[in-house]
């Protein structure tokens, strides 16, 4: 539910979006490596998330851009005419 809530936050432009996906995801006791995009979203929308001990494969920068790529391209392509509702 936290990144669910965080891209209808970027798609949306909605900060309260944003603030209930962060509470949500703060809420968590335990946050494995599926959680990465959350947390890059959630950071990248201004709400970053406690830091978790991580072991990084490569440079954190290097993924956190892969990821904000990844978000743009879905929200770009929903906002297309007649893509998902798009105008």
């Amino acid at each position: 539910l936290p990144h669910v809530l965080a891209m209808r936050s970027l798609a949306l432009g909605d900060v309260a979006l944003a603030q209930q996906a962060q509470v949500r995801a703060s809420e968590e006791s335990y946050r494995s490596a599926s959680w990465i995009p959350t947390e890059i979203l959630l950071e990248h929308l201004g709400y970053p998330l406690e830091p978790v001990e991580t072991q990084w494969l490569e440079p954190y920068e290097d993924v956190r851009g892969r990821w904000e790529a990844i978000f743009t391209s879905l929200v770009d392509r929903s906002n297309r005419p007649g893509y998902l509702g798009g105008s």
